[in-house]
């Protein structure tokens, strides 16, 4: 598929969308329409303070002083924080092994602006910093200048123009990273990349190791070491008091700040993260080089050694390179407080390929044998020159549609290859051959699934959509030529139903092995691409004509409320992991309130009894509570189920600590989202409000009207648009 060059315009700003927030929230979560009001109102932090426009309306003004719980007045035009910047982040768990989890934290808004002018202040120090290492091949090389647009099924599946705003993603707002990086997007192209490659050709032995725990691990004192030459040099300065004001105690200190001034351990999710540890890594990188350096031991001569993150691939011949290298490094991560880690530390020899690099191979060629469309014309002409002919066609954007075209696709024979039961057997044998787990190789089947769907239905497309124009306009056809192409039209429209029932029964039996967050995205993302074909008709210029008739959406839509519905009956609560299988509600809400799941089966599963008291349940964080509440909305069936969630929020807002409860992002999130949701009345809001200490009922109505013009702050409650959302996602996806 081709992809488009989009150049940005640079704004400071758009660190918030690219670089503060965890990959893993639910859709409808963005920092779009806080990055809008901080544009609109010139909203930023320096030197301690916080300022905004003089001229900014008065609702827009009482938000603000909510948002970050301050008492200021607006023509002065800025608020000396003071220690207010220490701020406690809104951490939750998401499953990452089994009977582990990973924590993830979303940091408060005022922390992302700082990060927004650490960025603006440091970004060529940033750039500098990340260049020292020769192992490192993902690290920031130059501020990103383009988006690339995969030109995906949009414009083609939806039938119809869509307007430049959601085709291009609004320019940068759904930025991958606010950096371009060098050189890989995940560690598995590294193995297809000459590098590896020309390795194997000059080393008999592989080293992979990583570090243990490595983000959890770090001392955020240890970035003014790297930063100033080294672990000598570092504590040298720290002890002389040279180190104000340099940029690795200025990163130092803002990673206290909105880590609630932890030392030990950084925020885990955010990019700005990953460039933290980034660095203090390559400095490591350098010590250990120029250590085998003073030893006779040269890279690219004796060794190669590349890093990904926190993963280390080290090649050699000589047993003694081996060991002297990892002697140095063990001795370098120690000054650092790090270590290696055992699980992943393994030694290869030649051919040098990974149980998960065969799997992938096996799943790649099980997909492209059992996930297909077959097309043969009568004259037995080659398919893909066939394709080549036909792909002319597209550039017409269905305005021509030609009657020989038509004549040439009912002469076609279209065959659906998919068998549910076949295939799901076959990959559960390439997982006992090559000894691999499944959470290891989950997501690239799962993505390689919605690669070859969109695919396939491309091509399926460039016909169908004939069988169904001429269908309903057959005025220029012959009565056998009008008779031929409604029965095609009628078989294939049958057909393409079974394939894509049976692509679900194949996409939840993989998922039903491995319900994670990362999974469940990518869950998303291909039924994302069938509500997309299945929902909307065609409509060229003035003319309108059926995709799919009721039945069929019905036969489609209910395989995937049937599949959701027994996810969540069957998948138990943990306290630990709430989101994984409520992502998938979005799908749901999606197709229409007469798809949902029976408000019996969610009380069950979030384990809610008759005669339950809300207290007991406020350990519900947020993000669940905005997907319950975003399900929940408008739809009569899930009155009772709304007004036990209102009675939730309201008991964990109480609960809270009143002296630190401007200092909690979650909450500090909560309260802003809960203004402009719809969903919820003006004196239930009004008691929030009270909650946070804002009584005067003035300022409650302006915030309140204001609310109704911001529509969003962090949560997306209403015009949601899973298409545009999900590849926003993708678009946002890091490493993996």
């Amino acid at each position: 598929m081709r992809r488009r060059k989009i150049e940005l315009k640079y704004k400071k700003e758009r660190v918030v969308f690219s670089d503060v927030l965890p990959y893993e929230t639910p859709l409808i979560f963005t920092n779009r329409y806080f990055y809008r009001f901080a544009l609109r109102y010139k909203v930023s932090t320096k030197d301690g303070k916080i300022s905004w426009d003089k001229d900014m309306p008065d609702g827009a003004f009482e938000s603000l002083k909510l948002l970050f719980g301050i008492t200021a007045i607006k023509s002065t035009g800025s608020f000396n924080l003071d220690r207010r910047t220490i701020k406690i982040p809104f951490s939750y768990k998401i499953a990452h092994k089994i009977d582990k989890f990973r924590t993830l934290a979303i940091i408060h808004p005022l922390n992302q602006l700082q990060m927004v002018e650490f960025y603006e202040k440091y970004k060529s120090l940033i750039l500098h910093y990340c260049s020292i290492s020769n192992f490192s091949i993902r690290r920031p090389v130059k501020i990103a200048c383009f988006f690339y647009y995969k030109d995906r099924l949009h414009e083609q599946l939806l039938g119809k123009k869509i307007d430049s705003k959601e085709e291009y993603m609004n320019e940068y707002e759904n930025l991958k990273s606010y950096f371009s990086y060098q050189k890989y997007s995940n560690i598995y192209k590294f193995y297809e990349d000459y590098r590896y490659q020309r390795a194997e050709k000059k080393y008999t032995k592989l080293l992979r190791f990583d570090i243990q725990d490595c983000f959890n691990s770090i001392y955020t004192h240890s970035i003014v070491w790297a930063t100033l030459g080294g672990i000598n040099q570092g504590k040298s300065a720290w002890i002389n008091g040279r180190i104000k004001g340099t940029f690795g105690d200025d990163f130092d200190s803002l990673m206290q700040k909105m880590n609630f001034a932890e030392t030990n351990g950084i925020i885990i999710g955010p990019e700005f993260s990953r460039i933290f540890a980034e660095i203090i890594l390559q400095r490591i990188d350098k010590e250990v080089e120029m250590a085998m350096i003073s030893k006779e031991i040269y890279l690219k001569r004796d060794y190669e050694c590349y890093r990904y993150v926190d993963d280390y691939f080290l090649f050699y011949n000589e047993e003694n390179i081996k060991v002297k290298f990892l002697e140095q490094f063990i001795v370098s991560l120690q000054e650092y407080k790090l270590t290696i880690g055992d699980s992943k530390t393994k030694i290869f020899e030649k051919p040098f390929i990974t149980d998960v690099t065969r799997a992938k191979q096996k799943i790649d060629d099980l997909l492209n044998k059992s996930l297909k469309i077959k097309i043969q014309s009568n004259e037995f002409v080659e398919e893909i020159n066939q394709e080549k002919d036909i792909a002319n066609t597209q550039k017409t954007e269905y305005t021509n549609f030609n009657i020989k075209i038509l004549n040439r696709y009912l002469d076609e024979k279209m065959t659906f290859f998919i068998s549910p039961t076949e295939l799901n057997a076959k990959y559960k044998t390439i997982i006992k051959e090559s000894n691999v787990d499944y959470k290891n190789i989950i997501n690239y089947t799962l993505a390689k699934i919605h690669s070859r769907l969109e695919s396939l239905l491309k091509k399926f497309d460039i016909r169908f959509r004939y069988f169904s124009y001429f269908t309903t306009y057959p005025q220029s056809l012959s009565p056998n030529e009008s008779k031929k192409c409604s029965r095609l039209k009628n078989f294939y429209e049958r057909a393409i139903t079974t394939f894509l029932v049976n692509v679900l029964d194949v996409t939840f039996f993989l998922y039903s092995n491995c319900k994670r967050i990362n999974t469940t995205l990518k869950v998303l993302a291909i039924l994302n691409v069938i509500i997309l074909y299945i929902k909307n008709d065609y409509q060229v210029k003035s003319k309108k004509f059926i995709r799919f008739a009721n039945a069929n959406k019905e036969i489609v839509f209910k395989k995937i409320q049937d599949e959701i519905s027994l996810i969540v009956q069957t998948t138990p609560f943990n306290k630990n992991t709430q989101l994984e299988a409520f992502y998938l509600l979005l799908a749901l809400k999606e197709m229409g309130n007469e798809f949902g799941i029976a408000e019996e089966h969610i009380k069950r599963h979030l384990k809610i009894k008759e005669g339950s008291h809300a207290e007991h349940y406020t350990y519900w964080n947020s993000l669940l509570i905005y997907v319950l509440l975003h399900y929940y909305s408008e739809n009569p069936e899930y009155t009772n189920s709304l007004t036990f969630l209102k009675q939730v929020i309201k008991a964990k807002i109480d609960q809270a600590d009143k002296e630190i409860i401007g200092d909690l992002t979650e909450l500090t999130l909560l309260k802003m989202d809960i203004m402009t949701c719809p969903y919820l009345d003006d004196d239930y809001k009004k008691n929030i409000l009270k909650s946070f200490q804002i009584t005067d009922c003035a300022q409650q109505e302006m915030i309140l009207k204001y609310a109704n013009i911001q529509r969003a702050w962090f949560v997306k409650w209403t015009e949601f648009n899973l298409n545009y959302e999900v590849n926003a996602k993708v678009s946002q996806e890091v490493y993996s």
